[in-house]
């Protein structure tokens, strides 16, 4: 089984290192958990920028995604489920 079952997925164009620093340190029982680089250029940043930083934030998941400029900031989340496999999926 997963450690995590779902987690609240935040877009941001560049800045989800920075919010999840910042919001790591502003409230309790928040931590930056995972850092995931690019490993190639794509639209969203150059070959080893940050594309999904993982964090527990007031004690629950999060993961914050740089999509790049094409998504405007907006009040909208979405929600990621983790699964074991794919019938568990679905």
């Amino acid at each position: 089984m997963t450690e995590r079952k779902a987690a609240v997925f935040l877009w941001f164009d560049t800045e989800a290192e920075a919010a999840a620093e910042f919001y790591a340190v502003t409230f309790p029982d928040s931590h930056v958990d995972r850092i995931v680089r690019l490993r190639g250029e794509t639209p969203s940043g150059p070959a080893g920028s940050v594309q999904v930083v993982e964090m527990t934030l007031l004690g629950l998941p999060y993961a914050l995604l740089n999509a790049g400029p094409q998504v405007r900031p907006n009040d909208a989340y979405s929600l990621q489920v983790y699964t074991d496999d794919q019938a568990e999926t679905d």
